[in-house]
Parts: C-alpha cells; sequence; structure tokens
C-alpha cells in the first residue's frame, strides 16, 4: 500500500495515519506488530526505501 500510495502521489500518509489511530484507538502495536514494539520507525524506514528505490528507477530511465 505505501509502496501504491508513493507512485500515485509522490508520498505517503502512513505515519500521519498511525500517528492518528494511536490517539484514537491507541497503540496496539505490541499485538499488531511482529516485533511487540512500536512500528512507526520500521514504517518510516519503509517509505524512505521505497523512496529511494523509485529514484533509483527513474535514474535508470534516464540514462
Amino acid at each position: 500500500m505505501i509502496r501504491h500510495e508513493i507512485q500515485e502521489t509522490g508520498k505517503s500518509t502512513a505515519i500521519e495515519h498511525i500517528k492518528a489511530s494511536m490517539k484514537n484507538e491507541g497503540c496496539s502495536c505490541k499485538t499488531k506488530n511482529p516485533k511487540g514494539a512500536c512500528c512507526l520507525g520500521d514504517v518510516q524506514a519503509a517509505i524512505d526505501s521505497e523512496h529511494v528505490s523509485l529514484q533509483k528507477q527513474s535514474a535508470a530511465r534516464h540514462v
């Protein structure tokens, strides 16, 4: 979902969505995240990685 959103819009709203869920529904990382801890760092790393991947793909197309 993150990859698709970045490809379509150039950004991801995943972090904002998670933060809003934390405020409204409470944090469920201990039960939903296999690490049993906050997922924000992992999600941000995935977003950053996808941005880098798309930049590399774009650069390769322009060569």
